[in-house]
């Protein structure tokens, strides 16, 4: 029997965008403390005693570092299934979700699940460039760690309102969908190939 391939990685564009739109901003804050610093040399231009001109120095290299660490990581996130379960990547979280603990895998409407008037300002500023979007809905039996630690790690717009599951916005969320659902419909006829395998038992009592 033919050993079932990976599925492809798709990218979490919610993560990513976050994380796009963090390097830039922490790498314009981070150059321009370094104009700061540079001219803080000049205490007739800025008059800034050596501590601050530290300050400032110090206060540019973590932006930029922060700005480095960012870039890196908006790449960082991802989501591919496998035989036998379904990796969730993110910088900080590699989550396998095995195929035994999903309900359903079905396609959402992003707008209708995340509908604006029920998120915050932080959270609509995060999720409004999707609207319009389909996602995949993984409706799960019971999520793989306990909830409140995913949160820790897993911003509110992976995890579906109202249910346990997860919702991933990705740019073909009809390949996806599909290698999902025929991951686990062949995870399910291995499971019945087994069942009807008779054992040793079974063997000795024909004979």
């Amino acid at each position: 029997m033919s050993r079932q391939k990976k599925g492809n990685r798709y990218r979490l564009l919610v993560y990513y965008r976050t994380w796009n739109r963090l390097w830039k901003e922490m790498f314009a804050i981070g150059f321009l403390l370094l104009i700061l610093w540079h001219f803080g040399y000049d205490s007739s231009f800025l008059h800034l005693t050596p501590l601050t001109t530290n300050l400032v120095l110090g206060s540019a290299v973590v932006c930029l570092f922060f700005s480095l660490v960012s870039f890196i990581a908006r790449r960082l996130n991802y989501v591919q299934p496998f035989p036998t379960h379904l990796l969730l990547v993110t910088p900080l979280l590699r989550l396998n979700i095995s195929y035994k603990r999903i309900n359903s895998v079905r396609p959402i409407d992003v707008a209708k699940i995340f509908h604006p008037s029920k998120l915050s300002w932080s959270q609509r500023n995060t999720i409004e460039p999707f609207y319009g979007m389909t996602g995949v809905g993984v409706i799960l039996y019971q999520y793989p760690l306990s909830y409140k630690f995913l949160r820790l790690f897993i911003p509110l717009s992976l995890f579906l309102p109202h249910t346990t599951g997860i919702c991933l916005i990705v740019k073909d969320w009809m390949n996806l969908s599909t290698e999902i659902d025929s991951m686990i419909a062949s995870q399910l006829d291995k499971r019945r190939e087994k069942r009807k395998q008779p054992g040793l038992i079974t063997d000795l009592r024909s004979d």
